[in-house]
């Protein structure tokens, strides 16, 4: 099962990882198992989210406007990380794994 699985996400034809995979990725894929996240919306929501190792931030983005009822076609939407008090947008190519992956390795404080 696992083979299959791997070899679908190797064929799906989304852009390298730029990061190792987490600890908790690792753990899912083994299992077969989308990792759960939760990313802040503006308004101080809290949306859950299952992240597959190709979600884009594009696709991330899609299933969240679709989750609240938003129309993207008047506004642009993004997500965005926030480093220290700095806010960086999430290219729409980015893997939101690799996002997790950065946050995992980054220093404490």
């Amino acid at each position: 099962k696992f083979a299959v699985y791997a070899e679908g996400l190797l064929s799906s034809g989304v852009k390298q990882r730029e990061y190792v995979p987490s600890r908790e990725e690792l753990k899912k894929l083994l299992f077969l198992k989308d990792m759960p996240a939760s990313i802040s919306c503006y308004g101080g929501w809290n949306c859950k989210i299952a992240v597959t190792p190709t979600l884009t931030a594009r696709v991330a983005v899609a299933r969240l406007l679709s989750g609240m009822g938003l129309n993207p076609r008047h506004n642009k939407y993004a997500l965005f990380e926030k480093l220290d008090n700095t806010y960086k947008v999430i290219e729409d190519r980015t893997l939101i794994s690799d996002v997790l992956a950065k946050f995992e390795r980054k220093p404490p404080g």
